[in-house]
């Protein structure tokens, strides 16, 4: 559901992010800070999501799998 812009997705149980290589990132016309995306090379060839921050994508850093302790 849509209101007011801001899109609750409190009641899907995941989200499909669109899959983009490095290079087909560098080439998205339409940007704006705070995107994300999963880019399946962008992490020196390994998958990654990415932000569009400051005018260039940064990767978001992955430490692990998740834990309940």
């Amino acid at each position: 559901m849509l209101t007011n812009g801001i899109a609750d997705l409190s009641t899907v149980q995941s989200v499909q992010l669109p899959t983009y290589t490095v290079a087909e990132a560098a080439n998205i016309a339409n940007v704006a800070s705070g995107q994300m995306i999963y880019v399946s090379n962008g992490d020196g060839g390994n998958p990654t999501l990415a932000v569009y921050s400051v005018d260039n994508w940064k990767k978001v850093a992955f430490s692990g799998n998740i834990s309940a302790v």
